[in-house]
């Protein structure tokens, strides 16, 4: 069964988007394209092929290894090379320097030692779980719990040589002197007790001199429980991994233009979201989306079924938004070409499984485009 035709068939809508594309076919009233075209659209564009891309770019959340630190990174090589393989015009990684550093654990591991010994995370199991940086070493010290963190509650409680617990929603402010925090922060924490946010609670942002670790809401509820209960909780936390440095490498990829347009269009997402983290809906998804859209069209021009583009298509696979500064700033010439930026970000997102919704999003009365019209048809 195909997957995510209906954005796939969107993408190619609004890449063929123009009038007097289709001015000779007859219309259906939910479309700009012509049934012909919808119709070989739908019949080339694959949610399988997308979902292969994302399998070769981010084949299970991991640790990166140092190794791709030095060379190309695993989701930049795997979209050149599909690029290539599907007859893009170009496709090649760019690499810009940047004068920040960062760490990359090879080694993470978070230990109870109190009141019975037992291993809580690995981050060869469970990347996420060491949030932010964090210094190298082994740190074994005694668990307290602050809960929400508010300030008239911690007042006068003793975080010397501590592991600070920060429950659901919970602040850091006032807490001094702990050797590191352990947040446990989820959006949908009784739906998803097993899940890790991204950062957020008490695990993200301590400072480099802080050891933070962001566990489940179960593990988090599991801790405070036993604190509730009086018993004392002894936490050891080991960390071993190198600091990397800075650098923003992104792909660009082609569709040539037939000629008879100076103008070019931007297909971006973030390939990258902080190269430790790889995300296979945020962003992968819209990547692999926007990789298939572009193999389809090519096919489909192949197939003699649709036109060449008037206009260069610029696919970009960029950090976010860094990458997309990085590149505008180093191709001035290709910038003020373009007309308008398609951009897909976490198109792998269940909307009903993540309460989300679709929303179009209009430029104000003072900037108008025609681009507000063919969103709006889309979505309708």
């Amino acid at each position: 069964m195909k997957r995510r035709v209906f954005s796939l068939s969107a993408a190619l809508v609004l890449l063929l988007s123009a009038p007097g594309l289709c001015a000779a076919q007859e219309r259906e009233d939910r479309t700009l394209l012509g049934m012909d075209a919808m119709r070989a659209i739908i019949n080339e564009a694959s949610g399988e092929r997308a979902m292969h891309h994302i399998m070769e770019f981010v084949p299970y959340v991991r640790v990166r290894p140092i190794e791709e630190y030095k060379a190309h990174f695993r989701e930049s090589e795997a979209m050149v090379n599909f690029a290539k393989q599907y007859g893009y015009s170009s496709a090649e990684i760019e690499s810009y320097p940047t004068t920040g550093v960062q760490f990359q654990a090879t080694q993470a591991e978070l230990w109870m030692v109190e009141p019975e010994v037992r291993k809580l995370f690995d981050i060869y199991d469970v990347p996420l779980a060491l949030a932010g940086s964090a210094p190298q070493g082994e740190v074994t010290a005694e668990l307290i719990d602050i809960g929400m963190g508010q300030p008239q509650n911690i007042n006068g409680m003793d975080f010397k040589g501590k592991f600070v617990l920060v429950g659901q929603g919970g602040t850091r402010q006032g807490v001094q002197g702990n050797v590191g925090f352990i947040g446990y922060n989820n959006l949908r924490p009784d739906d998803q007790p097993d899940m890790i946010g991204q950062g957020g609670g008490g695990g993200g942002g301590g400072g480099a001199q802080l050891t933070n670790w962001q566990v489940s809401p179960r593990v988090g509820r599991e801790l405070a429980g036993i604190l509730a209960r009086g018993q004392k909780v002894v936490l050891k936390s080991v960390i071993k991994g190198e600091t990397v440095p800075g650098e923003i490498e992104l792909v660009h990829m082609t569709i040539a233009g037939d000629g008879s347009s100076r103008q070019s269009i931007a297909i971006s997402c973030h390939l990258h979201e902080g190269y430790i983290k790889q995300g296979a809906n945020d962003d992968a998804s819209g990547c692999a989306l926007t990789l298939e859209a572009g193999r389809a069209y090519l096919a489909l021009v192949n197939q003699g079924k649709l036109p060449k583009p008037k206009r260069t298509l610029h696919f970009l696979g960029v950090p976010e938004i860094s990458g997309t500064n990085a590149y505008l700033n180093a191709h001035p010439e290709i910038a003020s070409t373009m007309v308008a930026d398609l951009n897909y970000d976490m198109d792998g997102l269940r909307l009903a499984t993540n309460g989300s919704f679709w929303v179009v999003h209009r430029t104000p009365d003072t900037f108008p485009s025609y681009l507000n019209d063919v969103a709006q048809s889309f979505v309708e």
